[in-house]
């Protein structure tokens, strides 16, 4: 059981994704990154039952595609588990996308791809944003809700798409 991100794109990725954690104040929520995904591989990011939980998350790759969404915060370059409203001096603000799984939902894989194949798809499929818009939102927790699996922190690395300037 578990969360996993599956690249079908024909590039490596470098993925960070957001779940709840009642330990970070005021928003509710950790991000963690960057996981990196080599084309065809599907790397597993949270183990444990996925069912009523919300994700979000954030990925880019070589080309300049990403997978982006409305929810902004600070990321660094390197690996990196911070409450969602954690930021530094050297960061910069993305748009994670946000993602509800159904309460009966063990386990989920979503698979980034650049472009829909004409053949049928084998799950649900994540296309990289045309544009990403000025609205900020913050993602709300979940109260009465208790965490049910746990983040797999090992395998992140720098994000080498991306290194500030110094």
């Amino acid at each position: 059981m578990g969360f996993s991100f599956r690249n079908g794109t024909d590039a490596t990725l470098f993925i960070s994704f957001g779940y709840f954690n009642l330990l970070c104040r005021p928003t509710t929520f950790v991000k963690t990154g960057w996981y990196r995904v080599d084309p065809g591989q599907t790397r597993q990011v949270w183990s444990g039952f996925v069912g009523g939980q919300t994700f979000y998350y954030y990925a880019e790759d070589a080309f300049g595609r990403r997978w982006a969404g409305q929810f902004f915060t600070q990321v660094p370059s390197t690996p990196y588990r911070w409450c969602w409203d954690t930021g530094c001096s050297t960061c910069r603000t993305v748009g994670f996308r946000g993602i509800r799984l159904g309460l009966l939902v063990a386990n989920f894989t979503l698979t980034l791809t650049a472009i829909r194949s004409a053949s049928k798809s084998t799950g649900p499929v994540a296309l990289p944003s045309r544009g990403i818009s000025s609205l900020r939102k913050i993602p709300t927790g979940m109260p009465g809700k208790k965490q049910v699996g746990r983040p797999l922190l090992g395998g992140r690395t720098s994000n080498r798409l991306w290194l500030p300037k110094k």
